[in-house]
């Protein structure tokens, strides 16, 4: 495992979106998810106010689409709200588009369980693997 790139940090995915969070990238990430969800159930999925959140949100909605999941959009909301939502709505797992308190040229993503909770290294682990190694299930 040692060409698997660490991509996760204490909260999330950050980064510039000109060389880190880029569209390929969250393309990738979209694929890697769908990857995990074995190409079906639900993904809620909301963003900030980042200027750059609308283009890095589409991009991730189309590439779990692609992917054969259904995505809840949830909006501009808190990320707490969307944490909520994923638990609330039952689906099965939520990313959240956004950078937090990070400089205006970073962007980032947070992932939920289908329980509402912060994805663990573990699960974390999973979706690095699938990036580094890309290994994506496409839909038949």
């Amino acid at each position: 495992m040692s060409n698997v790139p660490k991509l996760f940090g204490t909260a999330g995915i950050r980064g510039n979106v000109r060389d880190k969070v880029t569209e390929r990238f969250t393309l990738d990430l979209a694929r890697a998810m769908s990857t995990v969800l074995a190409n079906e159930g639900q993904v809620l999925v909301g963003s900030d106010y980042r200027t750059t959140s609308p283009e890095l949100k589409a991009t991730l909605v189309g590439g779990l689409l692609g992917g054969g999941i259904d995505v809840l959009d949830a909006g501009i909301l808190p990320t707490p709200v969307l944490a909520f939502g994923v638990r609330a709505v039952g689906a099965n797992a939520g990313i959240m588009v956004t950078a937090s308190h990070n400089p205006p040229e970073d962007n980032g993503m947070k992932f939920y369980s289908h329980e509402g909770r912060e994805y663990v290294p573990e699960e974390e682990q999973i979706l690095e693997l699938l990036i580094g190694q890309r290994q994506f299930t496409d839909v038949a």
